[in-house]
């Protein structure tokens, strides 16, 4: 029987390999994805980097990036999404979904919001200069010769 505590399997995989799904699973993605309003996709980015922060290496390097409220009001806007998208918007393809497809329905669909939610993220024009900061400190002799 699925239990709540797969759903946060998702995220701890959102990048793994794709898994082999079906028509049902197709369903529920198709409609997690359009039914997630852009507040939404805020959100789980933020529970993203919210959770990613947690990491020892980037604590010891910055510290704290939440404080325990914030944590906990991030992870309850993430629990809230998953009710929400599951109970009410796509109630029927989850149902259906689970039930033809089990857990693998749930891993696909939620991983593939995730992964949709680090790409609004990474479209951000702010977000996106960042990205390139780090190329005008690359050898780009040692880069070019590379491909000579």
């Amino acid at each position: 029987m699925f239990r709540i505590s797969s759903l946060f399997l998702i995220f701890a995989v959102i990048f793994s390999n794709k898994v082999s799904a079906g028509p049902f699973t197709d369903n529920l993605t198709r409609c997690i994805v359009v039914s997630t309003s852009d507040d939404d996709y805020k959100k789980l980015v933020n529970w993203i980097f919210r959770v990613v922060s947690e990491h020892p290496h980037i604590k010891s390097n910055v510290g704290d990036v939440y404080s325990k409220i914030q944590k906990i009001k991030a992870d309850v806007n993430l629990a809230e999404i998953f009710t929400k998208l599951l109970t009410r918007r796509c109630k029927t393809e989850a149902i259906q979904a689970f039930k033809y497809e089990q857990d693998i329905a749930l891993f696909e669909s939620f991983k593939m919001l995730g992964e949709i939610s680090m790409q609004k993220m990474m479209e951000d024009p702010a977000v996106s200069k960042s990205v390139e900061e780090f190329t005008k400190y690359m050898d780009e002799e040692a880069i070019e010769k590379l491909f000579e």
